[in-house]
């Protein structure tokens, strides 16, 4: 169990995807650590799906690449807390 699964306890068993990221987001940020926290979607039947996760050197921290490659990115947060906004066209996943 990581540390943001362990400070996000209180609410949830495990707490969303969107405090864990956001936890270890400001955690690698102060460790100089240059992380980019990604908010995506993807559509499920008739629905979508929000999901949010960090990545470090381009590689996810607490998610297996497999499981986000239906995501697409909405908008991404650099290391210096910047918005990156995200081009759906260029994912090769559609979802709309």
């Amino acid at each position: 169990m990581s540390l943001a699964d362990r400070l996000c306890r209180g609410r949830l068993a495990r707490g969303t995807c969107l405090e864990r990221s956001l936890l270890a987001y400001r955690f690698l940020t102060e460790a100089g650590a240059d992380p980019k926290l990604i908010i995506a979607v993807r559509r499920e039947d008739d629905s979508f799906q929000w999901h949010a996760w960090v990545t470090r050197d381009g590689q996810p921290v607490h998610e297996r690449a497999e499981s986000l490659k239906a995501y697409i990115p909405v908008v991404v947060f650099d290391g210096q807390g910047s918005i990156e906004w995200s081009d759906p066209a260029a994912s090769s996943a559609n979802v709309f």
